[in-house]
């Protein structure tokens, strides 16, 4: 390990030498990292990784053409060499499941590595070249007359995985100069290796870690298999279907993945090969649904196959394809819902099925004919009773209300939306959840700002006062125990006051209230979400009477007002999380933070700030008992209070201004301040 750290610094140093024109027997150092390459610890490999990045660049790009061909010339066979050891070095050494989690992680990390140099070989030495390594590889494994294919699985995976990594310089030099400019400069890729390697794909050894690269390879070639290797389809999809009911009888294919890989494969299968294939999947997916082989995770991965096959294949068959898979999810969720005591299992299932069809089905129609406008017609019914039955269960509400978010990014659902609005205020009155308020601010987001806006105020106002009202009533029982209900609903303020301020005007004295409230809370996310909210409530008071987006006068009075009566109890609360009432990570952020806010503040009113601050910061217990309990232990000199509040305000720019904070708040926090 020590040798080898050495040769390859030394020989990163020395790169410019190894690359000259002077022969040094250069080549001897490359073949010296190849040696160190080849010991059995796959850790004594890994140093060298950095040295082949940079070696592999550096003569891609050197930019003298007849350089270039003589360093070609001279490493054509250590490069040649490096690919073969590259192979060999990725393969899964004994007892890998068994490795902790993070070192299974490490080298997985590491095979990446080298399937990149992999792919720097492919440019260097050419594509065909590195292509029949892959396939000379496989040959002499699969020819060894000592030993069973079986026992070298490990060499096969290999192989294998290299045939993958190197996809993308196969697809460039098949597509041409369209996706390579240096591709015409070449001849066509032989694709013989291409052939011998899907020939062979179902006939490999059954171990979990060869079907489970198997699988990547399909999907990872899909595109090619549409063309040119359209015959091996039907073979391929044989061989997909024993791997899966293999998976169901053996606990190690689970352990490496396999059923996950699959179903990449027919996603890939069905993304790019879909007028082939297409029709056979779609009734596949359904016995896999049916029967439930596979997990749903799983099966959600093949179901984004056939929703993006379905968009782009006949516009006309794209509603009946819908039909036909949502019609089984209708038909258990109804049934489950009218069972004595339903269950929540099932309709999770459902409802991550249905996510994935309204995440994945596109059309060129954004207009009311878009495929989902009409299947979001027929499931709203559903959605309204799986609410009413499990309005409680915070993950079946947060599913639901994630398959409306995806519904809303469709222009056309905006006939959706008062509909919509009233089952968010009734499901969150009777069963308050933060996902309902999350839901109401993608409504805004979506349709807020668009042409039929002035169309749905009365519903957008009546959307946030209903649900604005429900929460104080939630907040005033018990803030500690609504951290996330506190984090959406200061979310869903801000989106109305960015979009549609002036209906926030006559609850604004309240939210800003509630807000120093929410500040008590020892929560990143929650005061994340009131901090963001009050930092854009103020930046909407800087912005000029003549621009578009500025609030009305009466948002301007309303705030100012507030800040005059409540300003001084402002500061002294986000000071108190300067000092060590909130998380470090919400003293400066881009957004959502303690700095944030006293930047606007600064902006607004320079000199109240100042007296806030100073009152804040030096007024004793016994002068104002409001302020008596930032630093209540005395281990802040009044000497380092008065020299961040100079610091702050003699600050030459806001990111001065924030350092300023920032260093204020490291200090307290090293002096074990008490807030």
């Amino acid at each position: 390990m020590g040798l080898t750290r050495v040769f390859t610094e030394m020989a990163e140093v020395y790169l410019d030498i190894l690359l000259g024109d002077s022969p040094m027997n250069q080549v001897m150092m490359v073949d010296t990292l190849l040696e160190c390459m080849t010991f059995p610890d796959a850790d004594v490999a890994e140093v060298t990784i950095p040295f082949w990045f940079a070696f592999t660049e550096a003569v891609r790009f050197t930019q003298d053409a007849a350089q270039k061909q003589t360093l070609l010339a001279n490493f054509a066979p250590s490069l040649t060499n490096l690919t073969r050891i590259c192979m060999h070095t990725m393969c899964f050494r004994d007892g890998f499941l068994h490795l902790p989690t993070d070192k299974k992680q490490d080298f997985k990390n590491f095979r990446k590595e080298l399937g990149d140099i992999l792919q720097d070989c492919c440019v260097l030495l050419g594509t065909e070249s590195v292509l029949n390594h892959c396939v000379q590889g496989l040959h002499s494994i699969l020819n060894q007359r000592d030993a069973a294919p079986e026992t070298h699985w490990e060499s096969i995976e290999a192989h294998l995985y290299s045939f993958r990594s190197i996809a993308r310089q196969v697809e460039a030099q098949l597509q041409g100069p369209s996706k390579d400019p240096n591709a015409a400069k070449r001849p066509p890729l032989d694709e013989t290796p291409l052939h011998t390697i899907f020939s062979f794909l179902p006939q490999f050894p059954a171990h979990p870690a060869i079907q489970y690269t198997s699988c990547l390879v399909i999907s990872r070639y899909a595109e090619w298999l549409a063309g040119n290797g359209a015959a091996y389809l039907p073979a391929l999809l044989r061989f997909v279907d024993a791997t899966i009911t293999t998976s169901t009888a053996r606990r190690d294919y689970q352990d490496w993945q396999v059923p996950t890989a699959v179903a990449a494969a027919l996603r890939g299968l069905c993304m790019d090969c879909w007028p082939h294939v297409g029709r056979d999947l779609m009734q596949y997916y359904g016995q896999l649904q049916a029967s439930d082989t596979l997990h749903v995770d799983d099966q959600v991965i093949l179901l984004e196959g056939i929703c993006k096959g379905v968009s782009v294949g006949e516009p006309a068959l794209v509603v009946p394809a819908l039909e036909t898979l949502v019609a089984p999810i209708v038909h258990r969720m109804n049934a489950t819902l009218a069972a004595a005591q339903p269950s929540a299992a099932g309709i999770l299932k459902d409802l991550l099925r249905l996510m994935c069809i309204f995440d994945h089905t596109t059309s060129t129609n954004h207009g009311t004919d878009h495929p989902l406008v009409a299947l979001s017609g027929q499931l709203f019914p559903l959605f309204q009773q799986t609410l009413h039955v499990f309005g409680t269960n915070t993950d079946v509400v947060e599913r639901c209300c994630r398959c409306f978010k995806r519904m809303l990014r469709i222009p056309a659902m905006v006939v959706m939306v008062p509909s919509l609005a009233q089952l968010l205020v009734q499901c969150y009155s009777a069963a308050p959840q933060s996902s309902y308020l999350y839901c109401a601010n993608q409504v805004v987001k979506h349709f807020g700002t668009s042409n039929s806006a002035t169309d749905l105020r009365s519903i957008f106002d009546t959307l946030f006062t209903q649900l604005s009202q429900a929460t104080f009533v939630v907040l005033n029982q018990s803030l500690v125990d609504h951290p996330d209900v506190v984090e959406e609903y200061f979310y869903m303020v801000e989106r109305y006051v960015r979009s549609l301020p002036e209906i926030t005007v006559p609850l604004l004295p309240s939210i800003l209230q509630g807000s120093l409230l929410g500040l008590q809370l020892q929560h990143n996310d929650a005061t994340k979400g009131v901090l963001s909210c009050l930092q854009l409530m103020f930046q909407q008071l800087t912005k000029h009477a003549t621009d578009a987006t500025a609030p009305t006068q009466a948002y301007t009075v309303t705030v100012e007002a507030w800040l005059a009566a409540q300003g001084p109890q402002l500061v002294r609360t986000v000071l108190g999380g300067v000092m060590g009432h909130l998380p470090p990570t919400r003293v400066d952020a881009d957004y959502g933070s303690c700095a944030g806010v006293l930047v606007c503040l600064a902006q607004l009113s320079g000199a109240p700030l100042r007296e806030w601050m100073e009152s804040a910061l030096t007024t004793s217990t016994a002068d104002l008992a409001m302020f008596g309990t930032l630093d209540a232990t005395g281990r802040l000199p009044r000497e380092d209070k008065a020299q961040f509040i100079q610091g702050l305000f003699s600050a030459p720019d806001e990111s001065s201004f924030r350092r300023t904070v920032r260093h204020f708040s490291k200090l307290c926090r090293q002096r074990a301040v008490v807030v």
